[in-house]
């Protein structure tokens, strides 16, 4: 028995419920980290990495591919202003 199209608009929506839950559950953690941070500390500094260099360590490369790292750093530095 094949999938109808209904299911595949289900799965379709599923997904895309998700990853929305997903993308609201970073951007808070990013938003509760940048504010505590920005509180906390009175100088921050923040190293550039070579993510292209640390993409090609297959360990940590889906989870820093994943983690929206730029988005966190500017809002650091919107923070720490």
């Amino acid at each position: 028995m094949g999938f109808s199209v209904g299911d595949e608009v289900k799965a379709e929506g599923s997904v895309f419920v998700r990853n929305r839950r997903i993308k609201g559950t970073r951007d808070d953690a990013q938003r509760q980290l940048s504010a505590w941070l920005a509180k906390e500390f009175g100088y921050i500094g923040i190293e550039r990495l070579r993510v292209k260099g640390l993409m090609k360590n297959h360990h940590p490369s889906k989870s820093l591919s994943d983690s929206a790292l730029s988005n966190l750093l500017n809002r650091i530095a919107y923070k720490a202003r």
